[in-house]
């Protein structure tokens, strides 16, 4: 009965765990978004994902949020996705090896 009232109904778990799939699964950076603000959304979608007992691989994980940055970003991801290390690499390992490009990544813009 406790764990009822503080998780909710199966029907809004259930709920719960679809809207943040479908957060991951669409991420994508807002126009005018930094790299920054786009990594803490998508740090967002993840907690929530853990919160509803949903955890990805860093593979995934790492493949969705590059994927999801925009256009700009497409020599650095190819970059990136051509290292085998994208696999273990953690998120916020991830952002950091993006943030040493951004620089770039902005002139180019």
């Amino acid at each position: 009965m406790l764990k009822n009232l503080y998780q909710g109904s199966e029907q809004a778990q259930d709920k719960k765990l679809t809207t943040s799939l479908n957060e991951f699964n669409n991420f994508k950076a807002l126009p005018g978004e930094s790299l920054n603000e786009s990594f803490k959304r998508f740090n967002l979608v993840i907690t929530k994902l853990s919160n509803v007992g949903t955890v990805r691989s860093n593979h995934e994980t790492n493949l969705q949020f590059l994927n999801g940055l925009g256009r700009h970003w497409s020599t650095a991801k190819m970059i990136v996705q051509g290292d085998r290390k994208i696999h273990t690499l953690y998120l916020f390992k991830l952002y950091g090896e993006l943030q040493a490009q951004e620089s770039t990544v902005l002139k180019v813009c």
